[in-house]
C-alpha cells in the first residue's frame, strides 16, 4: 500500500538528531538520540492464540510524535506476568503530554499491518532508554499529519492498519444501536484522486466509512465538521475481500480528532469545493455492513415501561408504538410467566437454551422468545 512518508521539505529537513524516518532496525534504534513527545495513550485488551487457545491480555499503547509532523509511531508495553499493577505504572509514567529524550531504543518485533502510524515500528517501552524532559528544547508540531490518501487505499492488497486526513463530506445514514449508542455512516474526502491523469477538475476519491459515536452529543460535535474541518481518523483498518477493497474501524482501538498544520489549512481552503453539490466523488471502497461482534446486554439501558397489551402485535401496529426509531427497549413489570411442561421444547438444535414462554400481566397474555440468562434467573 502506498501510504508512505511525504517527500516535501518538513520531511527532509536536517536536524541534527535522528529523525524517526530512519529507526527501522534494532542496530539504528539502540545508537540513536531523539525527542519524542506522548499525545495519545490507551489501555487496550486484546486476545491472541497460543497452543489453540485463545488467551486475554492487555497492553499500554501510545502514539509518539517526533519533531516532524508526518513522522509518527507506537510505544507498547504488554501485560507481563498478570502484572496489571505494574503496567498501570508504565501508563501513568507515558502521560499524554510528556515528553521523553531517547537515547537508545529497542524495537518490538509487531507485524508492520498491525501498525497504524507513518513510521511502522513500535518501541518497547519497558525496555528503551528514556528520560522525561521538563521542556523540549525546540516546539513539536499539534498534531500528526497521516501521509495516506484515499487514493492510495484503492492500493490495498492484503490488510493494513492506517491513518488519514480527511473531511466528513455528508452523513449518509444514522442509526441507534440497541445499547444507545449512535452510527453514523459518513463519507470521507481529502482532495486526492483515482487517476490524476484522467480525474476532471472536480472529481475526487471518497470513502465511506461507519463510525460509532457514545451518544447524540458526540454525534452532534461530530456533525460541525461536516463539509468544512479536515479532520484525523486514527487507526483505521483497510483489507481486500472478493475484489473489493473494505476500511472498518476498530472497537476500542479508532479515535478522531481536528487536524492541524499546513496540509490542514490547504485542505480547509479547498472543503467547499470538494464537499459542495458541484463535486464528483466515487468512493474506492465498498460500505461494510455492520455486524455486532457479542451479544448485548440489556439489563443496562433505560427501557420505556410498559404493559403486555401494548407490545403485543395483535393489539397494535409496530408503527404506532416504535414510532420512527429502528429498535426500541422496554419494560414489563409484575408479570406471570407460566413454567415450561416436561413436553415444552426449551433448548435450540445447538444445545443452547431458548423457549417461547406465556406471560400474563394485567392487560393480556402474550407468548415471548426466552434466553438462557433470562430462563435461568426466571429459574
Amino acid at each position: 500500500m502506498a501510504c508512505t512518508l511525504a517527500n516535501n521539505s518538513t520531511a527532509t529537513e536536517h536536524t541534527e538528531e535522528t529523525q524517526l524516518a530512519e529507526l527501522l532496525n534494532q542496530e539504528a534504534g539502540l545508537t540513536s538520540e531523539i525527542e519524542l513527545k506522548v499525545i495519545r495513550n490507551d489501555l487496550i485488551e486484546y486476545t491472541y492464540t497460543y497452543k489453540g487457545n485463545e488467551v486475554k491480555s492487555q497492553k499500554v499503547q501510545v502514539v509518539m510524535q517526533s519533531k516532524i509532523a508526518d513522522q509518527y509511531c507506537l510505544g507498547v508495553a504488554k501485560l507481563q506476568k498478570q502484572d496489571k499493577k505494574e503496567l498501570k505504572q508504565i501508563q501513568d509514567r507515558f502521560q499524554t503530554g510528556t515528553t521523553w529524550k531517547y537515547t537508545a531504543i529497542k524495537l518490538l518485533n509487531d507485524k508492520a499491518a498491525f501498525v497504524h502510524t507513518t513510521v511502522r515500528i513500535t518501541i518497547d517501552l519497558r525496555k528503551s532508554q528514556a528520560q522525561a524532559m521538563l521542556q523540549s528544547t525546540s516546539l513539536f508540531p499539534e498534531a500528526p499529519v497521516p501521509t495516506c490518501t484515499i487514493a492510495d487505499i484503492l492500493q490495498l492488497r492484503q490488510m493494513q492498519r492506517f491513518d488519514l486526513m480527511a473531511i466528513p463530506a455528508k452523513v449518509i445514514d444514522e442509526r441507534t444501536a440497541g445499547t444507545g449508542m449512535r452510527i453514523a455512516d459518513v463519507r470521507l474526502v481529502d482532495g486526492s484522486k483515482e487517476d490524476d491523469l484522467t480525474a476532471t477538475e472536480h472529481e475526487y476519491a471518497s470513502l465511506p466509512l461507519t463510525l460509532f459515536f457514545a451518544g447524540e452529543a458526540e454525534l452532534k460535535s461530530f456533525k460541525n465538521n461536516v463539509g468544512r474541518t479536515p479532520m484525523l481518523f486514527m487507526s483505521l483498518s483497510g483489507n481486500r475481500k472478493d475484489g473489493k477493497v473494505q476500511v472498518s474501524t476498530i472497537k476500542n482501538q479508532t479515535w478522531w480528532r481536528s487536524a492541524a498544520g499546513t496540509k490542514s489549512a490547504s485542505m480547509a481552503e479547498k472543503a467547499a469545493e470538494m464537499c459542495g453539490e458541484r463535486a464528483s466523488l466515487t468512493d474506492v471502497a465498498s460500505l461494510e455492513v455492520f455486524q455486532a461482534q457479542e451479544a448485548i446486554d440489556y439489563t443496562s439501558p433505560m427501557a420505556t415501561l410498559t404493559a403486555c397489551r401494548l407490545v403485543d402485535p395483535q393489539s397494535t401496529t409496530p408503527s404506532d408504538l416504535l414510532g420512527d426509531a429502528t429498535e426500541h427497549l422496554y419494560q414489563l413489570n409484575h408479570v406471570y410467566v407460566v413454567p415450561p411442561s416436561k413436553t415444552d421444547t426449551i433448548k435450540t438444535r445447538d444445545n443452547r437454551l431458548f423457549a417461547s414462554l406465556e406471560c400474563w400481566d394485567h392487560s393480556k397474555k402474550i407468548l415471548l422468545g426466552v434466553r438462557s440468562k433470562a430462563m435461568l434467573q426466571l429459574a
